[in-house]
């Protein structure tokens, strides 16, 4: 069992976080100590109740900067406890540590596969003194392999190994158009569930059945083709022609001012696809022409290939969404394989140039 201890100075921010995920049905409270009423039996004024519990600790706190602890039990998957084991592994942590004879509120969390526990409480005493922290650390790793003995919890030789345990989520934040962080990420889990990982992994695999059974196909290929026409070479027009359309244009270019990679995103049907994923006329290498040789433009009204005709597309396709498929997994999520290409022709012909400066000098 691994125990983590967090120690703020808002109360309500730890008791807001654990409410909402009792109101996503997510956590229940199954236990609480030194509580103003039954807090299990009047769910629609836990928040009240809860603040109201704490209030004359907090009034007499003297000098603590963090009188707020917010502390999560967390066993191993491998375990198996009911409520009322999980109520009395939290007493008793708590008991322990040194906080028995503090308020608390005890909440089971179910929101992944690891079921846990959430303990918010304070440290300081109703005489407004701080209780002491000294060896915090120490004591509680004492007080967890005590309580695995007397539960029979999986006992891991290597703790640590246990808190680097994979987890898998996603964080959300506002950037500018540098991909520079506008504002503090925020957890999927406050947002949502469908715009959480487990979620998104079952869309994209949706998304797979559904492209393998051709049932889907872009949709934008040929208003890219438009706006290639209409730009006539120029860079930010083709932006703003697709931009009307609802489509983003991201291109990379390497430190020449060479463009190396092309995407597209397209907003009216959630699609996003690097341009080589369209077609041979759509990749980085096309658009470096276009903006340098407007004369080599793609036809307009190309229809789309079809398995018989143009295998290639499909297979290209397929791997494209196979890789969408293993977006969270930082090795499979590997760069387009022409813009790996291109980049290391590029490296290559920036060395020579180097080779002959050397010569000549």
């Amino acid at each position: 069992m691994v125990a983590k201890i967090n120690r703020g100075v808002s109360l309500y921010g730890a008791v807001i976080y654990n409410q909402r995920k009792v109101d996503e049905s997510t956590a229940r409270i199954i236990t609480g100590n030194r509580m103003i009423t039954d807090l299990t039996g009047n769910p629609h004024n836990v928040m009240q109740q809860t603040l109201w519990a704490f209030d004359s600790y907090l009034a007499a706190n003297r000098n603590t900067e963090k009188p707020v602890l917010h502390i999560s039990l967390n066993p191993s998957a491998d375990d198996r406890l009911t409520d009322g084991q999980f109520a009395e592994l939290a007493c008793e942590y708590m008991h322990r540590m040194g906080y028995g004879d503090q308020p608390y509120i005890v909440y089971l969390h179910e929101d992944i596969e690891r079921r846990h526990v959430h303990i918010v409480s304070t440290c300081v005493k109703e005489n407004g003194e701080k209780i002491s922290d000294a060896y915090e650390w120490n004591r509680s790793m004492k007080a967890c392999r005590e309580l695995e003995r007397k539960f029979g919890l999986k006992q891991v030789e290597d703790k640590r190994k246990e808190l680097l345990e994979p987890y898998n989520g996603i964080v959300y934040t506002m950037t500018d158009d540098t991909g520079k962080p506008l504002c503090t990420p925020i957890k999927s889990s406050l947002i949502g569930k469908r715009y959480g990982y487990e979620r998104l992994e079952k869309r994209i695999g949706y998304n797979i059945r559904e492209y393998k059974a051709k049932k889907w196909q872009p949709k934008i290929r040929n208003e890219v083709a438009l706006a290639m026409h209409g730009c006539r070479g120029d860079w930010e027009t083709f932006v703003r022609l697709l931009a009307g359309k609802g489509i983003d244009a991201v291109f990379r270019e390497n430190n020449e001012g060479r463009i190396y990679g092309a995407t597209f995103i397209d907003h009216k049907n959630r699609e996003a696809y690097n341009g080589s994923r369209l077609g041979k006329e759509f990749s980085a290498n096309a658009f470096e022409r276009l903006f340098n040789n407007p004369d080599n433009i793609p036809d307009l009204d190309a229809s789309m290939p079809t398995p018989g005709l143009q295998s290639g597309f499909s297979s290209d396709m397929e791997s494209a969404i196979e890789q969408a498929f293993g977006i969270f997994n930082m090795e499979a999520n590997g760069p387009d394989p022409q813009e790996e290409a291109l980049a290391r022709r590029l490296q290559r012909k920036k060395k020579k140039k180097k080779r002959r400066s050397r010569g000549i000098s």
